[in-house]
């Protein structure tokens, strides 16, 4: 699982990845436009002198086309974790050092479990009120066993749902960028060869877009 700090900088690096292919397609252009310009060639060396062109530019659009899929591979495994809104909350300490935080979820655990339904309840709305996620994450864990053991699954309504939690939005907004602009890279590569893009690779794309710019707002 990687840390937003790592799925910030890995989003950074595949963004400009992006922005190279974007200007070499847009340096490729301009040469197009410059040299179909000059009519007094013929049109096999002007054919031929962008050919050239392209060719050497060929190597970074390949390069950074292959670096933002090697960083969508790399943040992809990562997207199941940061989606967990238990996961994330199991995560969290009651105190940095790991005696201390071991000690008091056990004492917290066993209050807890020694409480009736309708006072854990109340606890855990009174956590969620205060977005005290140590504490949320212990009543919806101890509600959950409790519910499973006495059979009684809907005693206690505990879910984690809206519950917000530091970082995820933007590590998620990140891994979506980053799964994005492989759809946009090879469409700019797909423009840089000289052919067009598929419509329904064009739907794709902006789809993904739209939910990765979703998720930039929610993480705003």
């Amino acid at each position: 699982m990687l840390t937003i700090e790592e799925l910030t900088s890995l989003q950074k690096t595949s963004n400009e990845a992006i922005r190279k292919i974007k200007r070499e397609l847009d340096g490729l252009n301009i040469f197009i436009e410059s040299t179909n310009a000059q009519t007094h060639y013929s049109q096999e060396y002007r054919t031929e002198t962008i050919s050239k062109n392209r060719e050497n530019r060929l190597p970074v659009v390949s390069d950074e086309l292959q670096k933002i899929r090697d960083i969508n591979n790399a943040v992809i495994g990562s997207k199941e974790f940061w989606e967990s809104n238990a996961l994330l909350l199991s995560l969290e300490k009651f105190s940095q050092s790991e005696v201390d935080d071991a000690t008091v979820k056990l004492s917290i655990a066993g209050e807890l479990s020694a409480m009736p339904f309708t006072l854990l309840d109340l606890t855990y709305k009174k956590a969620r009120s205060e977005n005290n996620l140590t504490l949320i994450y212990q009543c919806w864990k101890t509600g959950i066993n409790k519910a499973t053991e006495s059979g009684f699954s809907g005693a206690v309504n505990l879910n984690l749902d809206g519950v917000t939690i530091p970082g995820q939005a933007e590590s998620l907004a990140a891994i979506s960028q980053c799964n994005s602009n492989v759809s946009l890279g090879e469409s700019l590569a797909v423009l840089f060869l000289g052919g067009k893009v598929d419509p329904a690779r064009a739907l794709t794309m902006g789809r993904e877009q739209q939910v990765t710019s979703r998720l930039m707002q929610a993480s705003a």
